[in-house]
């Protein structure tokens, strides 16, 4: 949608590095971020060079990707804050937005299931 938005072609039409260097020449950032669902995703820096790529190798039970988006954000914000080198960063986000995609809503049913993601990101 960003690139319909800005008149730019989108990855579909040529390759996603062409893509996000077209995006970053119309927008002043300092980084993108694109994510690709099962296929990971990938950290582009202000002159469109691909500086990282994550992905979580784990299969995953489709259920519902309400969510995974948000999630997948609020990792890489977390991986921002705390200094996570951005190949970890991504990997993280991706595996968490997986995760989520595994259950019904945006959201677990309880508070407990994100012990796990927090204890092993310490």
């Amino acid at each position: 949608m960003l690139c319909g938005w800005l008149d730019v072609p989108a990855a579909s039409e040529i390759p996603m590095p062409d893509s996000a260097r077209h995006l970053l020449q119309c927008l002043p950032l300092q980084m993108l971020l694109v994510t690709c669902g099962a296929e990971g995703a990938l950290a582009f820096d202000s002159e469109g060079r691909c500086i990282a790529r994550g992905r979580d190798t784990r299969p995953i039970s489709l259920v519902d990707t309400v969510g995974a988006g948000d999630s997948f954000s609020a990792v890489a914000l977390a991986g921002l804050l705390r200094g996570w080198d951005m190949g970890t960063t991504l990997a993280r986000a991706n595996a968490f937005a997986g995760y989520i995609c595994e259950v019904r809503g945006a959201v677990p049913p309880n508070l407990t299931a994100y012990a796990q993601w927090v204890g092993a990101w310490r």
